[in-house]
């Protein structure tokens, strides 16, 4: 992947960057760059080079300082030079008192290089931080409240650690996951950051970054601008963010701010993206699907208090009036597909290559969650056939998904919905065979896949040329392998039929049918 120059080593010029003193420490992640503050401003004061055998002193010193219990299990190294450095290896920090896993954060290495001049006179500016094989775990409790504000700390002046300045240059973090665990809704959700790095000019307000890593199965890679590192540790809001780059095929720009007020970790972004075609990505999700072009959305991705939602949704695919899809609305919870509010609607023209449906144009409200969908206001064509009414999805881990639906149309066409041979397809005529057809075992399998609860009223059935029936009501269950079909009702020339089918697949069951 493309990396950002090197300028660990390069020396400072122009005026010093501003110094910022924060009052009181309370951030966590924002915990990593006050971490390396807190060891560069405890190791200076005890101004001894040979310092590992005091690394259980250093750690109380931190422990005060952050406001939680910090562990050195590694080495801990000062060098002194013309560009001091701090190293620490092994590191954790305990999370809040009754909480979780007990660590909030484990560090393999921790690196930091400090400027010279300002350390004399006992202040602490970072040139370069380096972070590697670290896992931090960021929660919100049940009241939304996060665990990374320090449960209570000492002040800089109380921890006697100096003046604690901070002014960070540059910062590269490897190899980081990131675990995010919302109690309220019980989700979990992992992220995995391959590569993290910051740089800045002297005295610049604005920071170059490169982020790379996985989120949930969606891998990223962006770069850009954001506001100043100071801003972030201080918990200022970090504004403006500008980045592009591309996640899970798509091309993507992305435009906001992070940070400010009471919750450090809330956020609004302005999120676009597009790709030239809907396949790759269709492929990659695992899904079977027509090809409707060139794709491009839009949105606004918000966070507070743990909970990620994107709104103003608008989404476009497909190049021609033949093929495409449109979807607006808002999903309340992003992470858990949880308060889904869509607008729908996708047509295609010839859908050959997936089934024997011809032009389809659907369209309808989705509501609900990943577990639990209604689709409203739906309607359905397919050619000159119509249909209307609404579905309800069950999609629970623990069982089989459960589909109800309620369905009327005014006139059903059986080739619209692949029942009868199209023209085009010609006559079908048998060829005379010297062996009898091989008997084989009936598909019963789909029937334990899914539970179904389906009812339809039609006011006419017509064949290719001719009425077949007219008042059409059935209904069908599908229990555990058992589907029932009936009763089933119909009138047509000179009479009119009732009556009901089973198909019972169960294990040990015997097919039945009347």
């Amino acid at each position: 992947g493309k990396k950002l120059p090197d300028r660990r080593r390069r020396v400072p010029s122009g005026e010093p960057p501003h110094i910022l003193r924060p009052m009181r420490w309370r951030a966590l992640l924002v915990g990593i760059a006050l971490l390396a503050i807190a060891v560069a401003a405890i190791v200076t004061v005890l101004g001894r080079i040979d310092v590992d055998p005091h690394r259980s002193e250093i750690a109380q010193q931190l422990s005060r300082v952050l406001g939680r219990e910090v562990q050195i299990h590694g080495p801990l190294a000062l060098e002194i030079g013309l560009v001091p450095s701090v190293r620490v290896e092994d590191l954790t920090l305990a999370n809040t008192l009754g909480q979780s896993p007990a660590e909030i954060a484990k560090i393999g290495s921790l690196w930091l290089e400090l400027d010279l001049w300002p350390l004399l006179t006992g202040e602490i500016e970072l040139r370069d931080l380096r972070v590697r094989n670290a896992e931090i775990l960021l929660e919100w409790n049940r009241d939304g409240q996060p665990n990374w504000p320090s449960p209570g700390g000492a002040t800089h002046d109380e921890a006697d650690s100096g003046d604690l300045g901070f002014a960070l240059r540059n910062l590269e973090i490897e190899d980081l996951t990131l675990r995010l665990h919302h109690a309220a809704s019980g989700s979990r959700r992992t992220a995995r950051l391959d590569q993290l790095s910051l740089a800045s000019e002297d005295g610049a307000e604005e920071i170059e970054i490169r982020a790379a890593g996985e989120f949930q199965g969606v891998d990223f890679d962006l770069s850009g601008t954001t506001g100043a590192v100071a801003d972030l540790v201080s918990g200022k809001s970090i504004s403006p963010i500008d980045l592009k780059g591309e996640i899970f095929d798509l091309d993507v720009e992305i435009s906001g701010s992070v940070g400010g007020g009471k919750q450090r970790g809330d956020f609004e972004l302005e999120v676009s993206a597009s790709a030239p075609e809907t396949g790759p990505i269709a492929g990659r999700l695992g899904l079977e699907a027509p090809e409707f072009g060139p794709v491009q959305g839009s949105g606004k991705l918000s966070g507070k208090a743990g909970v990620v939602g994107l709104s103003e949704i608008s989404l476009e695919a497909g190049s021609d009036a033949e093929t495409g899809l449109r979807v607006t609305g808002e999903i309340g919870n992003l992470l858990q597909l949880r308060s889904l509010k869509l607008d729908t609607t996708l047509r295609a023209e010839n859908l050959r290559e997936f089934s024997s449906i011809g032009p389809v144009e659907i369209s309808g409200r989705v509501e609900g969650s990943r577990e639990q969908v209604k689709v409203r206001e739906m309607r359905v064509r397919l050619d000159e056939t119509h249909f209307t009414g609404e579905v309800d999805g069950s999609f629970a881990s623990d069982s089989r998904p459960h589909l109800t639906a309620r369905l009327e149309s005014p006139r059903i066409h059986l080739d619209d919905v692949g029942l009868a041979p199209r023209e085009e397809d010609g006559p079908r005529i048998s060829q005379p065979t010297a062996d009898p057809p091989k008997r084989e075992a009936l598909p019963f399998e789909p029937l334990h896949r899914l539970d179904a609860d389906v009812s339809l009223r039609a006011d006419r059935v017509v064949g290719r040329d001719d009425l077949l029936a007219e008042e059409v009501a059935l209904s069908l269950t599908l229990a555990d392998g058992d589907l029932q079909l009936g009763p089933v009702s119909l009138e047509f020339e000179g009479g009119s039929f009732t009556g009901n089918a089973r198909i019972d697949a169960r294990p040990a069951a015997d097919l039945v049918g009347r």
